[in-house]
């Protein structure tokens, strides 16, 4: 029972990782929704995970392609405020200027 159970937890941190690919899979095929829920689980799941500012910006960019501006400038803001010198932050300002006209 012990060796099911622990493989069952390196398979669940396992998927975890795999969130990020997931989301980057249905980013790729423009599949939004989708794609928005796969990176929220990773944020989730990581809360100070190395991609959680691409995670961030990447979920703005699909609320933006469904035509969700709002929640798309909730989450530009947010990789801005939390991550102000990277490069999904200057991204997202790009955004965000689009976004207002």
């Amino acid at each position: 029972v012990a060796a099911v159970k622990s493989s069952d937890s390196s398979q669940a941190s396992t998927v975890k990782k795999d969130q990020f690919e997931v989301g980057d899979e249905f980013f790729e095929k423009k599949e939004w929704k989708r794609a928005i829920l796969s990176y929220q689980k990773y944020r989730d799941a990581n809360p100070r995970g190395k991609k959680f500012a691409d995670a961030t910006y990447k979920i703005g960019i699909s609320f933006q392609e469904i035509g969700l501006k709002d929640e798309a400038r909730t989450f530009y803001d947010e990789v801005i405020a939390k991550f102000p010198q990277s490069a999904e932050a200057k991204k997202a300002r790009t955004r965000l200027k689009s976004l207002k006209k």
